[in-house]
């Protein structure tokens, strides 16, 4: 992996346009660098700690719907009633 980062930067050293422009940097470097660096941290769970987690599966569904659905839509909802009452 250390080989490649340096061959990445001896390349963008000696033609800087194609990371410049062709490569699209806006979506390169965010999106695709985000998710590679979430994939290389999910290599590194151990498979104990995987199957762990998958088995509470319940409790994590649980978890993921109250943060990203209830609470998105107690804070829209308070959002809208506030601009309803021009606070």
């Amino acid at each position: 992996l250390l080989i490649l980062v340096v061959c990445a930067i001896l390349l963008a050293y000696a033609y800087p346009p194609l990371g410049a422009i062709y490569l699209v940097p806006q979506i390169t470097a965010t999106w695709i660098a985000v998710a590679f660096i979430f994939v290389l941290a999910g290599m590194g769970i151990r498979t104990e700690e995987f199957a762990k987690a998958f088995q509470r599966v319940g409790f994590n569904a649980f978890c993921q719907i109250f943060n990203f659905v209830v609470v998105s839509v107690i804070v829209f909802g308070t959002a809208k009633v506030l601009v309803y009452l021009q606070a």
